[in-house]
Order: C-alpha cells, then sequence, then structure tokens
C-alpha cells in the first residue's frame, strides 16, 4: 500500500515533490531551520566523488 498512492498520483500527473512526500532529513531541516534566518553555507564533502553530470 505505501507504493500504491505515490504511483497512482504520478499516472494522473500529480505533482509527487511537494512537502506531503518529503521526509525532513538532516540537510533539508538545516536548510529549513537556518540560524537566526539568515542565509548559510552548506560544506558538501566528497563532491569529487560525483558523477560528471552533478
Amino acid at each position: 500500500m505505501q507504493l500504491l498512492e505515490p504511483r497512482l498520483l504520478e499516472a494522473s500527473g500529480a505533482n509527487l515533490f511537494t512537502r506531503e512526500f518529503l521526509h525532513s532529513r538532516p540537510l533539508l531541516h538545516a536548510l529549513e531551520h537556518s540560524a537566526g534566518g539568515q542565509p548559510t553555507v552548506r560544506l558538501i564533502d566528497e563532491l569529487d566523488r560525483a558523477d560528471e553530470e552533478f
């Protein structure tokens, strides 16, 4: 049942990239809750290991 709803929504043309389908993982949580409302800088380690398209 967990995969059925997203598959049906996708087939109907619904947007699956809404807050309803996003889990607040550490990176998303950090981006949403920056200190004092000020923009923050995030460092991504091992970027050299990413695909060339990235």
